[in-house]
């Protein structure tokens, strides 16, 4: 699977995207400071041919997109399963969460296009 975190060290943003493969150890995809990060995020997968481009943008008005990394076609090919390829979740990774931090996911949408 592919996995974007988003973590908080010492008041700086990071976005990290990893390659997680069946059976063997994460991989990092790409990674970029968010310096103007303001809580409102936008994460994109895009497909093609030529394998998975992803990307994000900040604030609510979604403004162009940043590639911050990308994965060859056979990232996410798994013989056998036939169930929903997206999910979102917010973790404290084991540590006591603080009241004001959670996540708000204001809306996903996944958008299906023909390859010919």
């Amino acid at each position: 699977y592919i996995l974007y975190t988003l973590t908080r060290e010492g008041g700086v943003w990071a976005l990290s995207v990893l390659s997680v493969p069946r059976g063997a150890p994460p991989t990092y995809l790409g990674q970029a400071k968010l310096t103007d990060y303001k809580g409102d995020i936008t994460l994109e997968v895009n497909s093609t041919r030529e394998g998975y481009q992803f990307t994000y943008s900040l604030g609510a008005s979604s403004g162009q997109p940043v590639h911050v990394g990308q994965a060859s076609t056979e990232a996410l090919v798994y013989m056998g399963y036939t169930g929903a390829y997206l999910g979102l979740y917010c973790s404290s990774q084991g540590q006591r969460a603080q009241r004001e931090e959670f996540a708000d996911f204001d809306w996903v949408e996944r958008v299906s296009a023909v390859r010919l």
